[in-house]
């Protein structure tokens, strides 16, 4: 009796098949975030006003004060591509933030090169 198994021209279309559509739901899940990720300059504007009103609720638990910061801030992390333009565009050039503190002072947001929000 002959022993029956598949032949290997079946195996190796299999195989190739499968490495296909490995490196297609790679591309699709990495290639398109880095191309999707250019938005109009309402949506950039939007997402820095609602980092900008993140900076806020933390402001307004505290009393101000000169040393107040906020490391890592998203609204200072933040750079995005612009539709239409090559270069990219951070929150800082989109918009500018104000908070207030419990005491009702405020003030304009600036951002230091490690990302941290602190009072201008």
């Amino acid at each position: 009796m002959k022993a029956q198994g598949l032949p290997l021209n079946f195996i190796v279309l299999a195989a190739l098949a499968v490495l296909i559509l490995i490196l297609a739901v790679g591309f699709v899940m990495g290639g398109s975030s880095s191309l999707g990720t250019a938005m109009s300059p309402t949506q950039a504007k939007t997402t820095c006003d609602n980092f900008c009103t993140q900076l806020n609720l933390n402001a307004s638990a505290y009393e101000w004060s000169s040393t107040w910061s906020v490391p890592n801030a998203k609204y200072c992390l933040y750079n995005t591509t612009i539709k239409g333009q090559s270069t990219s565009v951070s929150c800082t050039s989109l918009t500018s933030c104000t908070v207030t503190f419990k005491d009702s002072t405020t003030c304009n947001i600036a951002c230091d090169t490690s990302g941290t929000a602190k009072c201008a």
